[in-house]
């Protein structure tokens, strides 16, 4: 992954919420999840900013809404998808 350059339309440091608010919500945040059942796993991942969070939800509507519910998910990128090894997916 390679950074992106500022450009010129990029909006402004006071025309969104702040990183650094956000970043210490997403701490309490992940916590509350992991005491609700929903985070099994969250690693750090070589590379500034990346992480990789297991997650269990009932469906993708129940992770989608955990996702969303998140404080950083205006600047995350994030890719669902199920675990290979899944017992609930067939293989054919």
């Amino acid at each position: 992954m390679t950074p992106l350059a500022p450009h010129p339309n990029d909006p402004g440091p006071s025309t969104r919420p702040s990183q650094v608010g956000a970043k210490v919500g997403e701490a309490a945040r992940a916590h509350g999840a992991g005491w609700q059942g929903h985070l099994e796993r969250l690693r750090i991942l070589p590379g500034q900013g990346r992480a990789l969070g297991v997650y269990r939800a009932g469906d993708s509507a129940e992770m989608e809404a955990i996702v969303k519910s998140l404080p950083l998910d205006p600047w995350m990128t994030t890719e669902l998808a199920p675990h290979p090894s899944d017992p609930t997916t067939t293989s054919t």
